[in-house]
């Protein structure tokens, strides 16, 4: 099963959807117009809840990555990704 990798641009896209916004967790900060812009540099993990700039999702295709990602059950930085693979964790939600 292939690996698809999010950026915090394609993560910001992706939390406009409906459903999304408390699901992929962006963080960042507002920028100097009095607060009306938000500028995500960073999103939380879904495994250890660290700030990380990317986030990997085991899917089939972009498409269910996307889903899986917009419903909760998807995304993990890098060093959780490789924990998983390393202990053999078959899961296409992780």
């Amino acid at each position: 099963m292939p690996t698809f990798e999010f950026t915090v641009k394609e993560l910001k896209k992706l939390s406009r959807k409906k459903g999304a916004t408390e699901n992929i967790r962006l963080c960042g900060f507002y920028s100097n117009d009095g607060g009306k812009t938000f500028e995500p540099d960073e999103v939380k993990c879904n495994g250890c809840n660290w700030e990380v700039t990317r986030l990997f999702v085991r899917a089939e295709n972009r498409e269910e990555a996307e889903k899986l990602l917009i419903s909760g059950s998807a995304g993990l930085c890098g060093e959780c990704y490789s924990s998983m693979l390393a202990e053999g964790v078959e899961c296409a939600k992780m």
